[in-house]
């Protein structure tokens, strides 16, 4: 995807920028939030009716909620030395779609104190208030490691990762679980995600020529692709 400044690519009265504006002294303010994911769908739709390439309008909506998101947590004063604030999943791929859920995740340092978790919970709170379709996750690198051991998908959705804010150093801890070549083996993985696949294609009649397929999970569907791509980063990291 491209790296866009959506401060280069929006009109100069375009409406979304009152929602992106990192000096808004209202920037926590819910009733003004209401209506952001309207006005944005309502930019992708325009882009979108304009015959824009579609790598450019789905690159565009993952840097606008990267500098939505970001701004938010600055906001909420959160301590840099305590927590991240991660992408992971399709949104950490670079890949957020219209209607997709917002996949984020809180790395918490593992001294991180009650004030910072109930920062923490207070940002995601202000999130679900201004309608975000967010999915999200609160971990430590220990239970990062752990619940990625014990559960394939965990994995493949933290492979997936982009830093948004806060601590690099919990970021790099990331890194270092997704790499690391003791948990989920290249065959073991690709073993799994095989089984995984055939279970999702037996769902579907285990054929593309559906009267109304799905797009996404059919076989020779959108999943399909990504899971190439999940075996061939698990296996070349």
């Amino acid at each position: 995807m491209l790296d866009l400044n959506i401060f280069n690519e929006l009109a100069i009265d375009a409406p979304l920028l009152k929602f992106l504006n990192k000096n808004d002294t209202n920037l926590l303010d819910v009733a003004k939030f209401k209506n952001f994911r309207e006005e944005l769908l309502e930019l992708l739709k325009s882009h979108f009716k304009n015959d824009n390439d579609i790598y450019y309008l789905i690159s565009l909506n993952t840097c606008i909620i990267d500098a939505l998101l970001k701004n938010i947590w600055n906001s909420f004063e959160i301590p840099n030395t305590s927590a991240a604030l991660i992408a992971i999943g399709g949104y950490g791929r670079r890949e957020l779609f219209p209607e997709s859920d917002i996949d984020i995740m809180i790395m918490l340092d593992e001294n991180a104190n009650a004030a910072v978790k109930s920062k923490v919970e207070a940002f995601l709170t202000f999130l679900w208030d201004i309608n975000l379709p967010i999915a999200q996750s609160v971990r430590t690198a220990k239970e990062c490691l752990f619940e990625a051991k014990k559960d394939v998908t965990v994995m493949t959705s933290l492979m997936e990762h982009y830093f948004l804010a806060g601590n690099k150093i919990l970021y790099q801890q990331l890194l270092e679980i997704t790499q690391n070549n003791k948990i989920w083996q290249s065959k073991k993985y690709f073993k799994e995600k095989s089984l995984e696949l055939e279970s999702r294609h037996s769902k579907f009649g285990d054929t593309s020529n559906n009267l109304e397929p799905n797009v996404k999970e059919n076989p020779g569907g959108l999943r399909d692709t990504h899971t190439l791509r999940w075996l061939t980063n698990r296996h070349f990291k």
